[in-house]
């Protein structure tokens, strides 16, 4: 490199060229994040990284900028929100999470909506279940606030809801309206091994009249069940909860024929039996874990207040600058008039 091009380069660093580049660059991974979230995250990230180095070159050869205190912190502050905003979009994770009352957290129940490359791993395994779920509703089927209750490994009990999350290991478990009643189920084959599983039937009650789902048993076999829900009396206040459907019958659909089991009762089939254990509900989360956030908001409350600051001087110096001009007008008048 030249010794002419290395004299220009704080002037090519600081110029508004770069800024725009580092703009449309950043729009660009913005857009693409939505089609290929990784790979977005890291265009966005070195959207930023330009902007950053643009911005970092103005604090220190810019001499406008050195010789303003308050707009020099206000552009240290842009600064360290870019730096902040790239580390968020590197670490951070979305996902959804479906738990049924009973059901330990696991990993590999979290589905992945976005990512960026370098998220920390989720909570381990067993951290905690899922307690009682229940769901206030108001008249005409008004949906009032969630309460769920999660278990933790070592006996504590935490209660959480719409705008109450869980906080794991720095990720963020917020309840969703997405819930339903779930069948839980015992599998006993011919040779005598036991499993046990859970059959989620369809959001409720937004789904009120479609309550079944398929299931296939270990021995090959088809099944549908159901649940022959009561009535929801719209016109008052309710709480939806396992206690809804309780008495509820399972309802066994296969090969024409029909069964309706109680809870307890077993059901003998090609291959072994199934027992019809209990119901209870299930509940959407939505998973979320962005560690640069909390700093991300501290550090716009401090830009802000070196902007106001500088707004504030600013105002402060022009006002000044108008009363003297004032003054030296009215001493020329006056000695004007003296003449």
């Amino acid at each position: 490199m030249s010794e002419s091009t290395l004299g220009r380069l704080p002037a090519i660093v600081v110029s508004s060229r770069l800024t725009l580049a580092g703009s449309l660059l950043l729009g660009a991974g913005l857009v693409w994040q939505q089609i290929r979230p990784e790979a977005g995250a890291w265009a966005v990230t070195l959207s930023l990284l330009v902007l950053g180095t643009n911005l970092l070159a103005a604090l220190l050869w810019d001499k406008r900028l050195r010789g303003h205190p308050a707009l020099f912190l206000f552009h240290v502050g842009l600064l360290l929100i870019g730096v902040l905003a790239g580390w968020g979009q590197l670490a951070e994770f979305k996902g959804r999470l479906v738990l049924a009352e009973g059901q330990q957290f696991h990993p590999s129940l979290v589905e992945t909506v976005e990512h960026g490359p370098m998220h920390p791993s989720l909570p381990q395994e067993g951290r905690f279940r899922q307690g009682a779920v229940a769901v206030d509703y108001r008249a005409g089927m008004h949906r009032g606030r969630t309460h769920s209750q999660l278990r933790f490994a070592d006996g504590r009990d935490v209660h959480v809801g719409d705008d109450i999350p869980l906080l794991v290991d720095g990720y963020r478990f917020y309840t969703t309206s997405n819930k339903g009643f779930a069948a839980y189920l015992e599998w006993t084959s011919s040779d005598g091994t036991v499993e046990l599983g859970v059959v989620h039937l369809p959001s409720y009650p937004i789904r009120e009249m479609t309550q079944f789902n398929r299931w296939r048993t270990p021995a090959g076999e088809d099944l549908e069940f159901s649940l022959d829900l009561p009535v929801i009396e719209r016109g008052q206040d309710w709480r939806l909860s396992r206690d809804v459907a309780r008495e509820t019958p399972l309802l066994i659909r296969a090969a024409g024929k029909t069964w309706q089991l109680a809870p307890g009762e077993r059901l003998a089939m090609g291959g072994g039996s199934l027992c019809f254990m209990d119901v209870g509900l299930w509940l959407g989360y939505r998973v979320h874990h962005d560690p640069a956030l909390p700093w991300l908001f501290s550090a716009a409350l401090i830009t802000l207040a070196t902007l106001a600051w500088f707004l504030v001087s600013t105002w402060t110096r022009e006002r000044a600058r108008q009363a003297s001009s004032q003054q030296v007008l009215r001493r020329s008048w006056a000695k004007a008039v003296g003449l």
